[in-house]
């Protein structure tokens, strides 16, 4: 599933609009879309004829969800989420102080939103996205930093400028680096602003550009999606979606980087950059494992990071992490400080390989130096640190081998299959 999210600084640039024509030219390439309606306005919502309280208002209301909403047009689902005034800050406020509404809002805005679709678009109201940014846990679930991020502005030169400190704002927040877009709507003079945009990228590092002109006919629009015009950049925006050219966008939309096998021990060990060994737990896999490092020595300098807790030995060129990193594995209180620790390892093993020409670097294992908390998702938590580990480490080193050792305890380490090039079960 993959989630795109609109907003921008200021009202009536046709973020709304915008959102529609996308999932409109998404569907007609055979996808399955739903929209989120995130917007204090609900004009989404009205347009589909949702006329009941969002979902956010009926959990704080501790109302019994019968599903009013969430309607279908045209094929495409619509979800309210807000769409009753300003009572959000209340109601955000409210969620922060009682977990219970919390997981209820969660579980049924996941359910809702991950039934068999393909695309999740977020219509995010600026002063929303702002509130839920300093709420990390809320965040994380309702905007995830896993998201492409569209930032909508109009062509007025006071527009743009507070647009940029905008994207510079909430884009500190994101701090995976995941990919994000700017893009001019009604724009009046198209060469113009594709100039603008060309300096408006340089300055933010977005990852895509586009300027919209002015339409004329969205003025003659009635609210029946089957008649709403769409224009060519915003085809070619779902184009982008659906075939993703860069590989920041392949990297956040597809589970699978690469194709992944399952190997025998010892197959693929030569040409790919990172690999996950699965070994029995218990160290049931220690003479196997240690046979795969043997045939990796071969390759570069094999460099062993490890927990000071892991007693058995594999060859000299050992490292332990620091203390402090120890610690912090435990004090983890939402996403942002899972990315952190996974930078601050990267920067723990950078260090060590500062005068290695050739290094393979072995973390041995994942459950010593991973993180350990019950701020979020297990899941996730793995999933999103060792990602983020890894780009962090491969960025900075793209010569780089990693390889990860994995205990294999109560299937721990089926969620990293998809992060890593190679799986090779011991």
């Amino acid at each position: 599933m993959r989630v795109v999210m609109f907003t921008a600084i200021k009202g009536g640039v046709g973020v709304s609009t915008l959102v529609l024509m996308l999932a409109k030219a998404l569907a007609k390439r055979g996808a399955k879309v739903t929209l989120v309606d995130m917007d204090v306005t609900g004009y989404i919502s009205g347009i589909a004829g949702i006329h009941d309280k969002g979902l956010l208002a009926q959990v704080v209301d501790g109302e019994n969800l019968r599903g009013t909403h969430i309607n279908k047009v045209d094929g495409i689902q619509v979800l309210k989420f807000l769409g009753d005034g300003m009572r959000f800050f209340d109601d955000i406020e409210k969620l922060r102080r009682v977990p219970d509404l919390l997981n209820k809002l969660v579980a049924e805005y996941s359910t809702a939103v991950s039934s068999g679709y393909d695309y999740v678009i977020i219509d995010a109201a600026p002063c929303f996205l702002e509130l839920v940014l300093k709420n990390p846990f809320i965040s994380y679930w309702l905007t995830p930093p896993a998201s492409f991020r569209i930032y909508v502005t109009d062509d007025k030169k006071q527009s743009i400028s507070a647009t940029i400190r905008f994207i510079k704002r909430v884009e500190d927040y994101f701090t995976a680096s995941y990919p994000f877009a700017v893009l001019i709507n009604k724009a009046h003079h198209l060469e113009k602003s594709i100039e603008v945009l060309e300096e408006l990228r340089e300055d933010v590092e977005s990852t895509l550009t586009l300027a919209i002109p002015f339409m004329p006919e969205l003025l003659r629009f009635s609210g029946r999606l089957d008649k709403l015009p769409t224009s060519d950049q915003i085809e070619a925006l779902a184009d982008f979606l659906v075939s993703p050219p860069h590989v920041e966008i392949v990297r956040y939309f597809a589970e699978e980087v690469v194709p992944k096998e399952k190997y025998e021990s010892g197959v693929g060990l030569y040409t790919d950059k990172s690999i996950l060994l699965v070994a029995p737990p218990g160290g049931g896999g220690t003479r196997s494992l240690s046979s795969v490092l043997t045939r990796l020595s071969h390759e570069g300098e094999l460099v062993v990071i490890k927990n000071q807790f892991i007693e058995r030995r594999f060859y000299s060129n050992e490292f332990i992490v620091s203390p402090r990193y120890n610690f912090l594995r435990f004090e983890i209180k939402n996403i942002n400080d899972i990315y952190r620790l996974a930078k601050r390892l990267g920067e723990e093993v950078l260090r060590i390989l500062t005068n290695k020409r050739r290094p393979v670097v072995v973390l041995i294992n994942e459950a010593e130096l991973g993180p350990e908390s019950p701020c979020c998702d297990v899941i996730t938590q793995k999933r999103e640190f060792w990602r983020t580990f890894l780009r962090h480490l491969l960025e900075n080193r793209p010569e780089l081998r990693v390889v990860l050792v994995c205990e294999d305890a109560t299937e721990r380490c089926e969620p990293l299959g998809n992060v890593f090039e190679t799986v090779v079960r011991l």
